[in-house]
């Protein structure tokens, strides 16, 4: 009986401790909440503030050519909404909470995908179907289909599907795959969408390569299927250029098998050394390009995140 007295103590007292926790982390959220979506609705008021985030210095290019190629996109209403949304999940204190205790029990289990999988949040939006149609301008064939390699929840993907009726996609999570398929987008295995049985009009590997264990064999892989198909290729990296693998066969490292130096200490700079040091010797050609907001659903401390990263739509010399 005093064993089971002392037990019940302890469990209130734990009880106890959790209501205080959760009070106090409710009062912290709540000012911060309201200090980072008073300053974001603010911008969202002057569109022009977001002008950087699309904006580039052409004449830091050494190569004339490339910087012909530059496309200049601007934010539109689909970016805007995706803020928006991003602000409201942010500002759902029950919703943050959920996910921060949720998220400190299934690390212990899950890679950081597989657990954004899980609870669907941290949703990423590169580019808006607008901005898409206006960037690619090309008209997809009859029956064109499109590989999306790494295509995470399918968010973007979705993008894309609105333009090429036949879409496959590639991705390392399990739980992603899932969601893929829930929007009912084709799933190929890892290498197996390289079978000459499969032609697609576009190939798009779309932040993909920082991630990967071997960009540069990846990129390769792409150019062959490329030239086979008469594809074009859609790919996207966020600059400063930074090397992180997720899913790996190596150990618990998350470094690379194959490491890419860009050199150059501005987004432009970087973006020219890895179309001169990656691309060109890689065999693609750059048709034109962009920069774009790279953006990414928040939490409870910031309303949503942003990297600069770039666009390019390439083809394969033969």
């Amino acid at each position: 009986l005093l064993e089971t007295f002392q037990l019940t103590q302890v469990t209130i007292y734990c009880k106890i401790f959790i209501v205080l926790l959760m009070s106090f982390y409710l009062a912290r959220y709540r000012w911060l909440s309201e200090l980072f979506v008073q300053r974001e609705s603010c911008d969202l008021m002057n569109n022009t503030s977001y002008d950087s985030w699309y904006a580039l210095d052409t004449g830091r290019f050494r190569s004339a050519v490339l910087a012909k190629s530059f496309v200049k996109m601007n934010i539109d209403s689909e970016t805007v909404e995706f803020i928006k949304q991003s602000q409201r999940k942010s500002d759902s204190t029950i919703l943050q909470l959920f996910h921060g205790f949720a998220i400190s029990l299934l690390r212990l289990f899950f890679e950081k995908t597989c657990i954004n999988g899980l609870l669907r949040r941290g949703s990423m939006f590169l580019f808006s179907a607008e901005q898409l149609y206006s960037f690619l301008d090309i008209m997809p064939k009859n029956g064109s289909g499109c590989l999306d390699l790494g295509a995470g929840d399918g968010q973007i993907t979705l993008k894309l599907k609105k333009f090429f009726p036949n879409v496959a996609a590639t991705e390392a999570s399990p739980i992603m795959r899932l969601r893929l398929r829930q929007h009912g987008i084709k799933v190929v295995g890892i290498d197996e969408w390289r079978d000459e049985r499969f032609c697609f009009e576009i190939i798009s590997c779309l932040n993909l390569l920082d991630r990967h264990a071997e960009p540069l064999t990846l990129l390769r892989h792409i150019h062959a299927k490329a030239v086979a198909c008469n594809a074009y290729v859609l790919i996207a990296v966020v600059f400063p250029w930074y090397q992180f693998v997720e899913y790996t066969d190596h150990g618990k490292s998350n470094a690379p098998r194959e490491w890419i130096d860009l050199n150059g200490n501005t987004f432009e700079e970087q973006l020219e050394c890895f179309v001169k040091k990656v691309l060109q010797p890689g065999g693609f050609n750059v048709v034109r390009f962009t920069r774009l907001p790279y953006l990414s659903e928040g939490d409870m401390m910031k309303s949503f995140y942003v990297l600069d990263c770039a666009l390019l739509l390439l083809t394969a010399d033969k």
